[in-house]
């Protein structure tokens, strides 16, 4: 239940965080120093990059959805927008394989190698979200059972959208913790091109505006003098969305018989 401490109202941890403006949450969860900071950044990469890697290498071979999302990505290459468009619509994965194919990668070495690094950096927002609602403890047990969970690391090298999915919505997480938190416009733009590309990365990116609804509520109870930002900051994330959809298919899909919105 609610209890009321000093006139303000008390939310369970899940709908807290730490807040630049709150000097008492500035007490209890110190900014540590960026030297300190990027050495522990770094040490939760290596742990993630080196099982991966290491798997990655010993696995020769790959999971039927991957070579479903390299056909994909074929296709774009090819201008067979049709075969391109059958099933995932606009989606961001096979345009990255594409990207990496380009620079003269084959399709299956730039898959994994892309799924190996972006499942590794999955744990910098992964560490910097939960560490702003719980604590340092908290965030680094989690981020040690992400890089070393059999089951994660099964699926981190694989050549599917999967891990870019983890690294876009632990990031989405991140930057709309700090745009809420701090009512800054540049968190709210950046949370909404992430969750833009979450949403096209797979459908269940549209979850993410779940926990934005509800520390924006949070916020909007607790910090009455910051509502006019919080209102601006939302109609900016959430106008990122529609002018990217009708910027691509004003532009790259300008010759498209019909207008592609994603799924």
């Amino acid at each position: 239940m609610t209890e009321l401490i000093h006139g303000q109202p008390t939310f369970p941890r899940l709908f807290t965080f730490r807040s630049d403006s709150d000097e008492t949450l500035e007490r209890r969860w110190p900014n540590l120093p960026r030297f300190t900071l990027g050495w522990q950044l770094g040490v939760l990469f290596l742990l993630c990059l080196v099982p991966r890697a290491w798997m990655a290498y010993l696995t020769q071979t790959i999971c039927h959805d991957g070579f479903y999302y390299i056909s994909t990505a074929s296709a774009f290459e090819h201008g067979d927008w049709a075969r391109a468009f059958a099933y995932l619509n606009l989606n961001i994965y096979p345009l990255i394989l594409l990207g990496l194919h380009s620079l003269g990668l084959e399709w299956i070495l730039a898959g994994k190698l892309w799924s190996v690094l972006i499942s590794s950096l999955a744990v910098l927002p992964l560490f910097g979200w939960i560490r702003r609602l719980f604590s340092d403890q908290v965030a680094w047990a989690s981020c040690f059972l992400y890089s070393l969970h059999a089951e994660f690391v099964e699926r981190s090298f694989e050549p599917t959208r999967d891990p870019t999915f983890w690294f876009l919505f632990n990031l989405c997480l991140y930057t709309t913790l700090r745009a809420v938190s701090e009512a800054k416009p540049r968190w709210f733009l950046a949370n909404g091109l992430v969750l833009t590309l979450a949403i096209h990365t797979r459908s269940e990116g549209w979850l993410l505006l779940i926990p934005l609804g509800l520390w924006l509520a949070r916020e909007w109870f607790v910090k009455a003098e910051c509502r006019k930002r919080l209102l601006a900051g939302t109609v900016v994330c959430l106008s990122v969305l529609p002018c990217v959809i009708l910027l691509v298919n004003l532009t790259i899909l300008r010759e498209e018989p019909e207008w592609h919105l994603g799924r």
